[in-house]
């Protein structure tokens, strides 16, 4: 999640174990650290600012993320 405020706002009601942490960074720039692999990456995130297509951004995003997790998904389906 990129904003402290929806961060704080919805973590009491995640439900949580020693498996799950939420980030606060930028999706598109944040690096996780080595060693990090993931179940799902989900990309919840607004092309409204960005200038790539919607194909664009789901090849850079899958790129970015494969390493971690063999399932990336994205809002809207696209």
């Amino acid at each position: 999640e990129l904003e402290q405020d929806v961060a704080d706002l919805v973590w009491d009601h995640c439900a949580k174990d020693d498996s799950f942490s939420l980030v606060v960074a930028d999706f598109e720039t944040w690096t996780p650290p080595e060693g990090t692999s993931f179940d799902t990456v989900w990309a919840d995130t607004w092309l409204v600012d960005n200038s790539l297509t919607t194909k664009e951004y789901k090849t850079l995003i899958t790129n970015k993320y494969s390493e971690y997790t063999t399932n990336i998904g994205f809002w809207g389906g696209y």
